[in-house]
């Protein structure tokens, strides 16, 4: 597992974008991470725990 670096734009606490994500490799960094699927599913695996995660109706 590497570390990531996150850098926030213009001094905000926050940094949103969209991303097509075939494969991601394991990552750790000390800010928090939300995900939103916009369209398909996505399996994410954290901690020993896996989740399935679909778009929304």
């Amino acid at each position: 597992m590497r570390p990531e670096t996150v850098e926030f734009p213009h001094s905000m606490p926050v940094k949103a974008f969209v991303r097509s994500i075939e494969q991601y490799p394991y990552h750790w960094h000390d800010a928090p991470e939300i995900v939103q699927v916009l369209k398909g599913s996505l399996i994410s695996a954290w901690a020993m725990i896996t989740s399935s995660l679909m778009k929304m109706a």
